[in-house]
């Protein structure tokens, strides 16, 4: 019977593990995008993430499942959440349009023409580096 509970404990420790981990993946993921770390978007973005890789992805999920969540955790708008992560994509895309595209479509190409990246375009080419790494 002790031998059961010790496996039952695993588990947990593992996760707890596993979840550092992949928050330090998170963060590299963001900070190699130029998400300057002093904004509020980089930490949402980064919660984005988080809460986009327990989960599939597909249009409108943002909106339905993502921000709620974020907006919940820090006591704030959905308007909010949505706005602090443009803005913090839009300081990245202002440093250096050519790396985020190349993030964004696996392959450098040129940004002429091209628009910024809408927030769920970031938050799934993140989300899917960080799940096929």
């Amino acid at each position: 019977m002790q031998n059961v509970n010790r496996v039952e404990e695993l588990p947990s420790n593992t996760v707890s593990a596993t979840k550092r981990i992949r928050y330090k993946d998170i963060i590299r993921e963001v900070r190699s995008l130029g998400v300057p770390p002093h904004m509020k978007g980089y930490r949402y973005l980064c919660d984005a993430i988080e809460l986009a890789l327990g989960i599939t992805i597909h249009y409108g999920t943002a909106m339905k499942v993502i921000y709620p969540s974020i907006a919940m955790k820090n006591k704030c708008s959905l308007a909010s959440v949505e706005k602090s992560i443009r803005h913090a994509i839009a300081a990245a895309w202002d440093m250096n349009k050519a790396h985020v595209l190349a993030v964004v479509m696996d392959e450098t190409q040129e940004y002429r023409g091209i628009s910024k990246p809408s927030n769920m375009q970031i938050i799934t080419a993140l989300t899917e580096n960080i799940k096929y790494r």
